[in-house]
């Protein structure tokens, strides 16, 4: 009876992400393609391509679109030609991500809703500069999606205890490793440092190592030999730069980064929050130091609550930051390092499961990882750098929340209900001002013919969806919007080539 119930649940959550897919490509027809998108889908992403993507040749556009991205570049360019494609990988990678914090975390109907409401419950600079802007999503998310895909095969090795030395389980590590050493540099990075941790650890404490995990590490090192292979960054640019330099990186710390890291996120500030306070109310036994937890978390949710109040009214599209006084900044800044060393803090105090705890600190060491390449690196500096690293705070929200016990059956069925409620709202909400927005944007020539600025009273209805505010044009845009306007919907559905027509 219980294997035929959870049949049933397993069906039912197929069909609900077969949904959410077919959602989120259709999504895609009306998100207006921005920037980057048009930079790779015209002459320029073809001069690249045809350049093994190196260039020093004008460092503010040209230029600083040279990478080892191999993946991410050529999938970008393909795709932008071939808008079915776009689509389709909008849809499945975005169910995808969603399927894979749910199978990480695991569990409970209440996990499954979270997950799903996830894309909708993040701050404006991740929506806008990171899902909806798809030269960003095929960065950012796919390359997370490599990373968790791999955690998957983990779990089902050390916490599922289930048969991971299948030939074709090696054959995937590799694949995933090379692929994504290839999509965005600090995945590079992390995958590497993941392959050598879980290869030191299955040696010292299992004493064997697994095929998969050797062909993993080998996947990862090959794909960062391709990429760090160009020669871009082995040479000077104008459009990177790093530093050092303690002041240099606490004032960018300061006046950028801790927003997009901690203060903005506060769906997720305010679930963690929650769930280290109810777990320390159910605790059986609480000490003084339980008591402070619970205080601090209340403290943090009260003031994040409020700060993002002011920052909403504060908010700049230009930016992507609330403009509020250097020295609110700096104190905000100060308050997103104590949150994180109070997450740390609630891991000790949350749970006396050894299992529990490795898998919380992996979340906050793995966040840390993925944001720290962003805290030298001074320009570019924008929010999609710190997306990764934050989709690991959700996890780690995820499995407080799983730990939670709920004393009447009612009470999990009525928050699973509330969070299905708003993923109906907000996805249908997101669609129509989309749609509204798509529509304004096409029919003015403002938009499609012009480049530069453009005023206040011509901008769409909802600018908050676009990268740039919906504050200028550019030449690409003008190129690209040209030549939509030559095609139907059918035509450019399967071959939309700049050269044509």
């Amino acid at each position: 009876m219980k294997s035929a119930a959870s049949h049933k649940n397993k069906i039912i959550q197929i069909l609900i992400m077969v949904a959410y897919a077919i959602y989120f490509a259709v999504l895609r027809v009306f998100i207006v393609p921005f920037g980057d998108d048009q930079f790779w889908w015209g002459p320029k992403g073809k001069y690249l391509l045809d350049h093994h993507f190196f260039t020093l040749k004008d460092q503010t556009v040209i230029g600083g679109s040279s990478n080892g991205r191999y993946l991410s570049n050529i999938t970008m360019i393909f795709s932008m030609h071939h808008p079915i494609v776009t689509y389709l990988l909008f849809g499945i990678m975005s169910a995808l991500l969603v399927w894979l914090i749910y199978r990480l975390v695991g569990g409970r109907p209440i996990i499954f809703l979270l997950a799903l409401v996830f894309p909708f419950t993040l701050s404006r600079p991740f929506m806008t500069g990171t899902w909806f802007w798809y030269s960003a999503f095929i960065n950012y998310i796919t390359g997370i999606i490599f990373v968790m895909a791999f955690l998957v095969i983990l779990k089902r090795d050390f916490i599922e205890k289930r048969d991971c030395t299948g030939i074709w389980v090696s054959v995937i590590c590799a694949v995933i490793g090379i692929l994504g050493g290839l999509v965005v540099e600090h995945i590079t990075l992390y995958q590497i440092a993941i392959a050598i941790f879980i290869v030191w650890y299955s040696y010292t404490r299992r004493r064997e190592l697994e095929l998969y995990q050797l062909t993993y590490l080998f996947g990862a090192i090959i794909g960062a030999i391709i990429m760090f292979s160009n020669r871009t960054y082995w040479s000077h640019t104008d459009y990177r730069s790093s530093t050092l330099s303690l002041t240099a990186i606490r004032h960018v710390y300061v006046q950028s980064s801790h927003f997009w890291m901690i203060s903005l996120n506060l769906f997720i500030i305010i679930v963690i929050t929650s769930a280290v306070f109810i777990l320390l109310i159910q605790k059986k036994h609480k000490q003084l130091a339980d008591l402070v937890m619970m205080s601090l978390s209340v403290v943090f949710a009260a003031y994040y609550l409020v700060a993002n109040i002011v920052f909403k009214r504060l908010f700049s599209l230009d930016s992507f930051l609330p403009l509020v006084s250097h020295k609110f900044a700096a104190f905000d800044s100060i308050v997103s390092i104590l949150f994180i060393l109070y997450m740390f803090l609630a891991v000790a105090f949350v749970t006396t499961n050894n299992k529990l705890r490795t898998k919380l600190v992996f979340c906050l060491f793995s966040f840390i990882f993925l944001i720290a390449p962003f805290l030298i690196i001074i320009q570019p500096n924008s929010s999609r750098e710190f997306f990764d690293g934050v989709v690991f705070l959700y996890i780690f929200g995820l499995l407080l929340v799983k730990q939670i016990k709920f004393s009447r059956k009612w009470i999990s069925v009525g928050l699973s209900s509330c969070f299905a409620f708003v993923l109906v709202i907000a996805a249908s909400v997101v669609m129509y001002q989309n749609i509204v927005d798509h529509d304004n944007y096409i029919d003015d020539d403002n938009h499609v013919e012009a480049v530069g600025a453009i005023a206040p009273q011509n901008r769409v209805k909802y600018p908050q969806y676009f990268p740039n505010g919906d504050a200028y044009g550019t030449t690409e845009g003008a190129i690209y919007w040209r030549k939509y306007k030559q095609y139907t919907f059918l035509e450019r559905l399967w071959n939309f080539q700049y050269t044509q027509r």
